[in-house]
């Protein structure tokens, strides 16, 4: 979804019409923007999933 968006970003497509062709919010589409123009795609890549971690043990 993300790499998705990154090439509608070099494309200037409007935060608000991408966020609608993906279904999420509007939020989540200018944090992906910020990014993307910090580092490029690759900056856009997942880190895998959330939360907290399993205990050790």
């Amino acid at each position: 979804m993300r790499l998705r968006a990154a090439g509608w970003f070099a494309w200037d497509v409007p935060v608000a019409e991408i966020a609608g062709l993906l279904r999420v919010s509007t939020n989540a589409v200018y944090v992906w923007r910020r990014r993307w123009r910090a580092g490029g795609p690759g900056a856009l890549a997942s880190k895998g999933v959330g939360g907290a971690g399993l205990p050790a043990g």
